[in-house]
């Protein structure tokens, strides 16, 4: 029987930078993308989809910062 699509929920890495956003949304089981301008150093000040929001394994999570 199957369960249908392998889901998770989304973590909240706002205020994390670049190195521990992406590790957090791996150990998720999702992957991260920048958008814009990034400085190393600089922290997640926005995440696209939410964290609450209930995707896929494997999506996209676009950081903002």
């Amino acid at each position: 029987m199957s369960k249908g699509p392998d889901v998770v929920t989304v973590p909240n890495v706002r205020g994390l930078t670049l190195d521990a956003a992406s590790a957090q949304l791996q150990a998720a089981g999702l992957t991260s993308s920048v958008s814009g301008a990034y400085r190393p150093g600089a922290k997640v000040r926005a995440q696209d989809p939410p964290n609450g929001a209930v995707v896929k394994r494997g999506a996209t999570v676009t950081l903002f910062f």
